[in-house]
């Protein structure tokens, strides 16, 4: 014998109450658009005047040694950033970044399976590696500069 579950009903707030008729697409469709205007009305992190965009990108003989590198490169652009714009207090926060070849003219792009995954978050800096071509492994570091 087949078992047949209950049908429930279910209205969309005042759309239901007021009696509006809704084919199936379109009463899958209103969720959707609402939850879409939420996450639009969302206030976005910007890149304003304020704020700079630093990136780092070294090269090692493993994984490690590139992450260290590329983050000592971005640290060091942090200070440039610092100094260039006449900042005091800023803060550092991990931005993951597109990876940047070191030799354009070899590899212009990284392919997927080159990426050494995971990927490495700290507090200042978000750090994606892959297999060089020259290189065991090469690393980019990114983090989003604001003054305070």
């Amino acid at each position: 014998m087949l078992w047949k579950l209950p049908q429930f009903k279910f209205g969309f707030g005042i759309i239901h109450w007021l009696g509006v008729k809704m084919n199936p697409f379109t009463r899958a469709l209103v969720p959707v658009l609402g939850v879409t205007a939420l996450l639009l009305a969302m206030p976005q992190p910007a890149v304003g005047a304020n704020c700079q965009l630093v990136k780092g990108t070294q090269d090692g003989r493993n994984k490690q040694r590139a992450i260290e590198k590329s983050r000592e490169t971005l640290e060091q652009g942090v200070r440039e950033v610092k100094a260039r714009r006449g900042w005091k207090n800023v803060s550092v926060t991990p931005r993951q970044l597109r990876a940047e070849p070191l030799w354009k003219m070899v590899r212009t792009s990284v392919p997927k399976e080159a990426y050494m995954w995971p990927a490495v978050k700290s507090a200042r800096a978000y750090t994606v590696c892959w297999e060089g071509v020259f290189s065991p492994a090469v690393c980019t570091s990114g983090a989003l500069v604001c003054q305070q």
